[in-house]
């Protein structure tokens, strides 16, 4: 049995634990990414982990505490994936394109958990939303960056940049949460050409070209069959 040595505050932990609280965290990520949050257990977790169950409970005392950790975490690395795609010095739509991939990827593995939460577990969509929270303004001014860059090249035009960004993280919620049967890239393709060039025609489509464009994809179906569902967005989703 392994004795783990008490800490006085402020000290940092040692290396080995913080290597075992890795290796437990990206236990638990591997397992929600696969898996519901409601299909995920403790036993689960330290298992792939290659752990006993009383040990990760000294790191991490509810499944809850510990999936919160993996969501904050998912966050992060979506900040981080952000900005290298700023810093990539890409054109600037390819830039938009690659940010609302990047962030319908992290809602599809995470906040689709919110659909399944009831009666026990509800009290985590609260904490979900209040760690999305804690990141949103870090993404929205990412956002805000690049689509003032692609303003000031002249590749997008003039937005309104308090409301836009906002408006493009409410449309990758609520396309991932309306939508969990349709694959991510499906619906961030979708989303990044309603974002990037909207859904009005620059002029009327004849019937004929708008039979033939039905037959684009195959026999009689649009290209984007799967997300033509109405989303229901309610702004307590994404406050």
């Amino acid at each position: 049995m392994s004795l783990e040595v008490e800490m006085t505050p402020g000290e940092a932990p040692p290396a080995w634990r913080e290597r075992r609280r890795r290796r437990i965290l990206a236990a638990a990520a591997k397992l929600f990414g696969q898996r519901p949050y409601l299909g995920v257990q403790m036993d689960d977790i330290a298992v792939t982990a290659g752990m006993g169950k009383a040990t990760l409970y000294r790191y991490f005392p509810s499944k809850e505490d510990l999936y919160l950790e993996v969501f904050d975490r998912a966050l992060v690395r979506l900040t981080r994936t952000i900005a290298s795609r700023l810093a990539a010095g890409r054109a600037p739509e390819s830039i938009v394109t690659a940010i609302i991939e990047a962030i319908v990827q992290t809602f599809s593995v995470h906040i689709g958990t919110l659909r399944t939460l009831v009666g026990d577990d509800a009290g985590l969509a609260d904490r979900m939303r209040h760690v999305f929270r804690g990141h949103r303004r870090n993404i929205h001014a990412l956002l805000t960056e690049a689509l003032a860059t692609g303003m000031a090249k002249g590749a997008l035009r003039d937005l309104d940049l308090q409301v836009t960004p906002g408006l493009l993280i409410g449309m990758c919620w609520g396309g991932v949460m309306g939508n969990p049967n349709v694959a991510p890239p499906v619906l961030a393709e979708a989303a990044g050409k309603i974002f990037l060039r909207g859904v009005a025609a620059t002029r009327p489509a004849r019937a004929g070209e708008r039979r033939r464009g039905r037959k684009t994809n195959g026999a009689g179906g649009s290209p984007y069959k799967q997300t033509r569902k109405e989303i229901s967005l309610s702004r307590h989703d994404i406050s």
